[in-house]
């Protein structure tokens, strides 16, 4: 149920009738009402990458964070590029 009512503000939130400052803080207060009907935030588990150099600070459930031999260098090679999950 909290899920649904959480999509339905998301909904209210991006029907382009908000300015951007307006819509950020309504989806804000839609995740703060998401979270207090589910009992608090998911809590926080820090997560080592799978290649070790790292530790992520991620919620509960979810993904791995990606390595550093999963990123792909930019076409100009000033950045590299990590694919998402």
């Amino acid at each position: 149920m909290a899920e649904q009512v959480y999509q339905s503000d998301l909904a209210i939130c991006n029907s382009g009738q908000l300015s951007a400052p307006a819509r950020d803080a309504c989806v804000r207060e839609a995740g703060r009402r998401r979270d207090a009907a589910r009992g608090g935030p998911p809590p926080e588990i820090p997560q080592t990458t799978p290649d070790g150099r790292a530790t992520v600070i991620t919620p509960e459930g979810a993904a791995t964070p990606p390595t550093s031999s999963d990123a792909v260098p930019s076409r100009d090679g000033r950045a590299n590029v990590v694919p998402a999950r």
